[in-house]
């Protein structure tokens, strides 16, 4: 029998409040989880990109 799946707590402000490619390395297996009218949607996140300002080529920014 499955177990019930615990109820997902969203991320924290501090989790958010480090280096970017820190970030983005930890948001790989986090789950995305959103309520509509007609259910909850729900998937794993796969890969990130990161930016990280005027010294990144790949950023708009440069």
């Amino acid at each position: 029998m499955k177990k019930p799946m615990k109820k997902p707590k969203p991320l924290n402000v501090e989790f958010y409040d480090r280096p970017t490619l820190e970030v983005a390395r930890d948001l790989i297996g986090c789950r995305l989880i959103r309520e509509t009218s007609t259910g909850f949607f729900a998937t794993r996140i796969i890969e990130t990109e990161a930016y990280i300002g005027e010294a990144d080529k790949a950023c708009h920014a440069s």
